[in-house]
Parts: structure tokens; C-alpha cells; sequence
């Protein structure tokens, strides 16, 4: 059950940003949302992305 006042105390949102996963880096914030057993998608041609040194 919430509490009462549950609008006092939530955590709001005021936007979002939406990226390709393969360009998250270590040193992203987003990075919090990717998971070991992820698996994104990376161009071709694309050699040395981000995402790797995250996972």
C-alpha cells in the first residue's frame, strides 16, 4: 500500500533520453540500465563501440 502523501516523496521524471544502446560508454550514466546478458544491436562497420567496455 502507498502511503498517503506517496506524490510528496515520489521520484518525478521531467524527460527522458533515448539513445542506441551500442553508443553507451563506461564513463554514461545510461550505463545503470544495461544488463551482463544484454545483447545490442552494433552497426556494421562500426569497430570499437562503447557498449563493449561496458559489458
Amino acid at each position: 500500500m502507498f502511503p498517503r502523501n506517496f506524490e510528496e516523496i515520489a521520484i518525478k521524471k521531467t524527460e527522458i533520453r533515448i539513445i542506441d544502446a551500442w553508443t553507451v560508454g563506461e564513463n554514461d550514466f545510461e550505463r545503470v540500465a544495461i544488463r551482463q546478458n544484454d545483447d545490442p544491436i552494433i552497426p556494421d562497420g562500426v569497430d570499437n563501440a562503447p557498449i563493449n567496455s561496458v559489458l
